[in-house]
């Protein structure tokens, strides 16, 4: 504990008795293999690992993210993004993912299924984002909070010859989502 992990069970102990609290040491938990920790949770997500994630989490990642103004090109190609801001600093690796997205404080409290792009937008080479295509929902999300639970992750970000072979991946990447999601239980 504290800086540098330089304190040590006996030291809080010591401390507990100075300062009137008791100090109990608990042992590691571990998942059968290897201690299970926020830094091994955070490589796991780096990795993109998001089945090892929910093992070390007990329950899916997620992430709030208030949706921004983007360059608004998803619609003009059929289709439309939330892109997200997120103050989070450990984000799952980059690529496209099947998620399901409720919007905060919302009359409505149903999670709707989406597809998520995290990444730097090789083919409109349009900087590093995170932005979500939410299925079957039409309705103006700007200025709102979103919580993004990530279900599976379904390919590498890459880049197309085009706008024409990125959507024809997106609606692809849209049956996958749904087919990852139908079975997904969070």
């Amino acid at each position: 504990f504290g800086r540098n992990r330089e304190g040590t069970s006996e030291l809080l102990q010591a401390l507990g008795a100075e300062l009137g609290f008791v100090a109990h040491r608990v042992d590691p938990v571990t998942d059968g293999s290897e201690p299970i920790s926020s830094t091994r949770a955070r490589r796991a997500l780096a990795d993109g690992d998001l089945a090892l994630v929910k093992g070390l989490l007990g329950r899916d990642f997620d992430l709030d993210g208030l949706v921004v103004r983007g360059d608004q090109r998803g619609r003009t190609i059929g289709f439309p993004t939330a892109n997200l801001a997120t103050p989070v600093e450990a984000l799952p690796k980059d690529g496209v993912y099947a998620a399901r997205v409720r919007v905060m404080n919302d009359a409505d409290p149903r999670a709707h299924d989406a597809v998520l792009n995290l990444g730097v937008r090789p083919t409109v080479r349009a900087g590093r984002s995170m932005e979500a295509h939410l299925l079957e929902f039409d309705r103006d999300l700007y200025g709102r909070t979103l919580r993004v639970t990530f279900a599976a992750r379904l390919r590498d970000e890459r880049r197309f010859d085009g706008l024409d072979a990125l959507r024809a991946q997106i609606a692809r990447d849209v049956e996958g989502a749904r087919a990852a999601l139908q079975g997904h239980t969070p």
